[in-house]
């Protein structure tokens, strides 16, 4: 009998039974104090009061705009000083009239590393006496390349030779 009631759709897994429609739960009811406090509350806060609205003014009669002329796009204004550290650079090659310092091209001039620097600056350094001294007495001892002054023999050398030119 159970495979025959299975075989018409009687019982389906799980215990369900399929052919019968499922039952609707009862709806849920709100308490009776629930229900009449609501309307109770609502009368207690009561209804605003309107409020009065002002008369309204007559919109003023506007005038007729002016017609705008078109505004031509400014060039942005090149500056005629140059800044930064292409300065020297830019006035040397024309593309700026001078420098923050006031240097203008024929003041200018390209150092043997290629910096463009002050004319009276390498002017300076070129007549060191200093400069000129130890110059001769590396020429002098033959040194060639980087010695540091009065540090190991060479160094030593130099510094002495360097001062008793520089006396002389």
């Amino acid at each position: 009998q159970a495979a025959q009631a299975r075989g018409r759709g009687g019982v389906a897994f799980c215990g369900q039974q399929t052919s019968a429609p499922a039952m609707a739960l009862p709806m849920k009811t709100r308490s009776m104090k629930t229900v009449m406090k609501k309307p109770a509350a609502k009368a207690a806060k009561g209804t605003k009061a309107m409020k009065g609205t002002k008369a309204m003014k007559a919109m003023k009669v506007m005038k007729a705009m002016k017609v705008m002329k078109a505004m031509k796009a400014m060039k942005a204004m090149k500056s005629k000083i140059a800044t930064g550290p292409r300065a020297m650079s830019l006035v040397y090659k024309g593309a700026r009239e001078k420098t923050s310092g006031g240097l203008r091209a024929g003041d200018i001039v390209k150092n043997k590393y290629g910096m463009f620097v002050s004319k009276k600056a390498s002017a300076r350094g070129k007549n060191n006496a200093w400069a000129k001294a130890t110059a001769e007495a590396r020429k002098a001892l033959g040194l060639t390349g980087f010695v540091a002054l009065n540090k190991g023999p060479e160094g030593k050398a130099l510094y002495e030779k360097a001062k008793a030119i520089m006396s002389a």
